[in-house]
């Protein structure tokens, strides 16, 4: 697309509905993934209630709905980065990210590619699914001055850039245009903003006021990278239709916020993409929500009420005011006698009563009045009332039923134990559906990404793609016992991959080498004495000739000794594998 073909790019913008929607989920996430707080949400649950109330719980309010979502995205960053995926690159572009390291967007820590995609761009696209992934050439020396300025000698640098939805001014397959950053022009701060295409990248700055005091923008250079393909990615998530209804109308007029809606304000339907955790939010919220009120509620109901009977002040006599003693005697020092006059008791605070300091609530109580024929007043001089604790416990047991739901969502952690045989196998086939699902869009993330260095770095003689694994789960050791030992009922040898598995989990080094060398050529490993004993048996023919291998059981006794011993003695690793099992079995003879 040449630079004219851009300029009526350049005053487009998103339907502000559409954009209030990718917005909105990328707002409602973080609440979860960064433990912000949920204000509006928690506002909104009660609206009538008491103001210190309210305070109380926005002031008290406590990130616990992050903790599971962390553990979710740790989860599942380990399967897929030691799932069995494989990447075909150039030289040149495996060179370059051997030693590359690139800014996190959620750590202050660099990462390389792996890392960078895995963990940061997986956390990314659970947080803001509508959002973009773009790779640009950045000047190595300084991020300030634009990477065209370079001489043709001095090598570009490369960057991903993350751009939140909110940043993003118009999108489609053609053009990105988004927020970038803001310049000073006439003393004022203005925003410029950059243009993207499949052969260009631009930024579009504001140089000066027109006579009716509007900004004209400069379309300038920035990098001409000429792939033929555009160089950003929405992250994308789950593909939803999502409605922009009354609701969302009625919000936005609470909110003072200005959406331009159609002339009807008809229900309208957009094409979004929700969070792969979505699911997790939903309960996530009604959850935060209903902690909030429990602790609330505990506030207000579990701690004893106080009523203290209250005594006369000494030194106003219960009249919460009194005339000052100066003004009886000479030492008074008002000119004008009408000055003298009573004053507020502050012994008491104007209530004409003084009861015992307590950190908690109080019920003052007045002293009862003897006069005339009332009796005396017989009631304790402090009582206790204890709230109902029915309401707590309501409270509490239906936010803990929220976060259990909320916690089930996130099936790629999540067991329960009490699981039948076939419902765990259910449950381990569902987290294996998410976790792929997951899986497979970062995958297509980490390929485009691969691809646009690449091409930055001109080395596309090789152009990079990635072997999608086969499966997306961690096994410890004690699973793969556990599998060698169901495995080994239908054959022994079926189990012998499953033990190199093992054996590349435990071992290293010399001994990794001859512990393989050993599972591969001993007919017995994994053998019990009793099997072995069992297989010699009947090996015996009816002439009384034994067809047990002798040599194959020495080496099965003594081959580890051999093995080590022929391995350690071969400092330069100089001897292939057949010749170390031929020095081993001439030894044995």
């Amino acid at each position: 697309m040449r630079q004219e073909d851009l300029v009526p790019y350049l005053d487009k913008t998103i339907d502000p509905k559409l954009q209030k929607l990718r917005v909105s989920i990328y707002e409602q996430m973080i609440v979860h993934t960064r433990g912000l707080l949920p204000e509006r949400l928690l506002k909104k649950s009660r609206p009538n209630e008491p103001e210190e109330v309210k305070e109380y719980r926005l002031n008290n309010y406590e990130p616990t709905s992050r903790d599971p979502i962390i553990r979710a995205l740790n989860s599942t960053y380990h399967l897929i980065k030691q799932s069995d995926y494989k990447v075909v690159v150039g030289e040149k572009t495996l060179e370059y990210l051997a030693v590359k390291k690139f800014e996190s967007y959620i750590t202050t820590n660099k990462l390389n590619l792996v890392d960078l995609m895995f963990r940061s761009f997986l956390q990314l696209d659970v947080e803001d699914p509508n959002g973009v992934l773009l790779w640009k050439a950045v000047h190595p020396i300084d991020r300030s001055l634009v990477p065209d300025s370079l001489p043709s000698t001095m090598p570009i640098d490369i960057e991903s850039e993350y751009i939140c939805s909110d940043r993003i001014v118009y999108l489609d397959e053609k053009v990105l245009i988004y927020k970038d950053s803001y310049v000073i022009v006439d003393k004022a701060s203005v925003m410029s903003f950059m243009v993207v295409n499949d052969t260009d990248i631009y930024r579009n700055v504001p140089i000066r006021k027109d006579d009716k005091g509007k900004y004209i923008y400069e379309l300038q250079p920035y990098y001409k990278h000429n792939f033929g393909f555009l160089p950003y990615r929405i992250l994308g998530g789950i593909e939803t239709i999502r409605e922009y209804s009354e609701r969302e109308r009625k919000e936005d007029k609470e909110r003072n916020k200005f959406i331009a809606y159609g002339k009807e304000d008809e229900d309208i339907k957009y094409q979004v993409y929700d969070s792969f955790f979505t699911a997790y939010n939903s309960w996530a919220n009604k959850y935060i929500v209903a902690q909030s009120e429990c602790d609330a509620v505990k506030v207000m109901s579990s701690f004893p009420i106080i009523e203290i009977a209250d005594t006369v002040c000494s030194k106003c006599k219960g009249q919460g005011s009194y005339f000052p003693d100066d003004c009886f005697k000479k030492t008074c020092n008002h000119t004008d006698k009408n000055l003298c006059s009573n004053v507020s008791c502050g012994d008491c605070k104007g209530t004409g009563t003084i009861s015992a300091f307590s950190p908690f609530t109080v019920i003052k109580r007045k002293p009862q009045s003897t006069m005339g024929s009332e009796l005396p007043d017989t009631r304790p001089t402090v009582q206790y009332f204890m709230p109902p604790l029915e309401a707590v416990e309501v409270n509490k047991v239906y936010a803990q039923d929220m976060w259990d739901k909320a916690e089930q969502c996130l099936a790629i952690y999540q067991t329960i134990n009490s699981q039948s045989g076939v419902a765990k196998e259910i449950d381990l086939e569902q987290k294996k559906d998410q976790i792929a699902i997951i899986a497979d869009n970062l995958m297509n993330l980490y390929e485009f990404s691969l691809r646009c260095i690449a091409f930055y770095l001109k080395d596309t003689v090789v152009i990079p793609y990635v072997i999608k694994p086969t499966r997306y789960e961690i096994r410890n050791s004690q699973n793969i016992l556990e599998e060698i030992k169901n495995v080994k009922v239908i054959s022994p040898d079926l189990a012998k991959g499953l033990m190199l598995e093992y054996i590349d989990k435990e071992y290293s080094g010399n001994d990794r080498k001859v512990m393989e060398l050993l599972v591969v050529n001993d007919d017995f490993y994994g053998w019990t004495s009793e099997e072995i004993a069992k297989e010699k048996a009947m090996s015996v023919g009816s002439s009384n000739v034994s067809l047990f291998d002798e040599t194959m059981f020495k080496f099965h006794r003594q081959g580890y000794r051999v093995l080590s011993k022929i391995i350690k003695a071969d400092e330069n690793n100089t001897l292939t594998e057949e010749q170390i099992l031929a020095k081993a079995f001439e030894l044995l003879k």
